[in-house]
């Protein structure tokens, strides 16, 4: 954890894959701040390894759908082909 004051607000400072991030947490109290220092990293980390989040899971739904319906697709057309030979 690297949380500085400045002035009379604290600031969190750190490092992830290189890029650092760094910003005010417009707050006097050292315990808000830790916490919002982890939850800074935790969306960092979420963002730069694409985890399921309320706002992607839909997506990651809709992917998975569409890879099921062409193994649907592609195992039924399969069948009919043996089917018919």
């Amino acid at each position: 954890m690297s949380i500085v004051k400045n002035g009379k607000y604290y600031f969190y400072d750190f490092v992830h894959e290189g890029k650092r991030y760094r910003k005010s947490c417009r707050t006097a109290d050292i315990k808000l701040a830790e916490q919002l220092e982890i939850s800074v990293k935790n969306d960092v980390i979420k963002n730069n390894y694409s985890l399921p989040t309320a706002r992607n899971k839909n997506l990651l739904f809709k992917t998975a759908w569409e890879n099921y319906m062409k193994s649907i697709a592609g195992s039924n057309t399969k069948k009919l082909s043996r089917e018919k030979s």
